[in-house]
């Protein structure tokens, strides 16, 4: 190892690797220093699209491959076809397609016979169950997506074609990289202090002695609880809303009586949106507030909400008792819940998760 050509420096003969090693620093890395290739946001929806013929149309895009542990910058600058191989004679096929600059320089660990940006489609073999090329991209490769292609495909429209975007997200160094969903989130791992944004959620994450861990507070999601000793009826309504605030839980649930709603038992208790962190004895009330309403006589009376004994899914309304002892929320205490007028109970917590 050495250490390797500058970029700026006076007749410095800079190679194509020195050049790359150069540029990692300026994009994100995992925690072994590999940059993460892909495409930089915002990509085109749909990046890869259908034509009539057995061509797909590859949008415009900017990112960047990895070679030899250092990014080569992409670009596509407009709509542009790329030939997918003819439909199989039975079965399917599954292609993958990709975009790289080829690179002959002897510098590199395996050179290509030209200096070409190319797309290139890896097509699979075909299959009644089609997998991947087990050959694997090129080296250099950036993947951008698959296409099914079906034995009765005429052009990649055709019914049975499925076309499935696979790039990945990537970021400039310091940036927020973003991802898909839980999956890509757990596959990538930057050094601490990375940041990622799950877009299926819009949460962000940080990354923490090598963890993500929830960072800030995201958007209001809407869930509907399951219910236990409380029936909202026809006309009453079980609405509920929840959002992440750092490593709590913070949420506001309504349920509302209609024609036919009634509480059953002892202690209406509902599901949460995400499991709470294991209590400690005594089972603690999470810290927040339970109102319960007396539509008729418009008086509100103060409550707790609290986790099931011995659950950390299920929560259940409380309230205060003899000398301020926690009691149970019943049918007729605080007061006699009426279907008729619409009584509700209502609150608005939050939760180690």
């Amino acid at each position: 190892m050495a250490l390797r050509e500058g970029l700026g420096a006076e007749l410095s003969g800079v190679h194509a690797d020195d050049h790359r090693l150069a540029m990692a620093g300026q994009v994100v890395r995992s925690a072994a220093g590999v940059p993460r290739s892909g495409l930089f946001p915002p990509a085109a929806s749909t990046l890869i699209s259908s034509t009539a013929t057995m061509n797909v149309s590859i949008a415009a895009f900017a990112g960047f491959a990895v070679r030899d542990n250092g990014p080569v910058f992409l670009a596509n600058d407009g709509p542009t076809n790329v030939l997918i191989g003819n439909a199989p004679g039975a079965n399917s096929r599954l292609d993958v397609i990709y975009a790289k600059q080829n690179d002959a320089s002897s510098y590199v660990t395996t050179p290509d016979a030209n200096n070409l940006p190319v797309f290139g489609v890896l097509a699979g073999v075909a299959s009644a169950t089609p997998v991947r090329n087990p050959a694997g991209l090129p080296a250099g490769a950036l993947e951008l997506g698959t296409i099914l292609v079906p034995s009765t495909a005429t052009n990649s429209g055709s019914a049975g074609v499925v076309i499935t975007p696979t790039f990945q997200y990537t970021a400039m160094a310091g940036g927020v990289t973003q991802v898909r969903n839980s999956t890509e989130l757990a596959a990538w791992a930057p050094a601490d202090g990375g940041f990622a944004l799950q877009l299926d959620t819009w949460l962000l994450w940080e990354r923490v002695s090598g963890l993500w861990v929830r960072a800030g507070i995201s958007p209001w999601l809407s869930y509907t609880p399951t219910l236990t000793n409380l029936t909202v009826g026809a006309g009453g309504s079980n609405t509920a809303e929840w959002r992440y605030e750092g490593d709590y839980v913070r949420v506001r649930p309504r349920f509302q009586l209609g024609s036919g709603g009634s509480m059953s038992g002892s202690i209406p208790s509902f599901t949460l949106p995400v499991a709470a962190a294991t209590p400690q004895t005594p089972v603690a009330v999470f810290a927040g507030v339970a109102n319960y309403h007396d539509v008729s006589a418009a008086i509100g009376y103060v409550g707790y909400v609290g986790l099931v004994s011995g659950s950390t899914t299920t929560a259940r309304f409380l309230q205060p008792g003899a000398g301020n002892a926690l009691g149970p929320v019943t049918g007729a205490t605080p007061f006699a819940f009426d279907a008729a007028t619409g009584d509700i109970l209502a609150a608005d917590f939050s939760y180690r998760i």
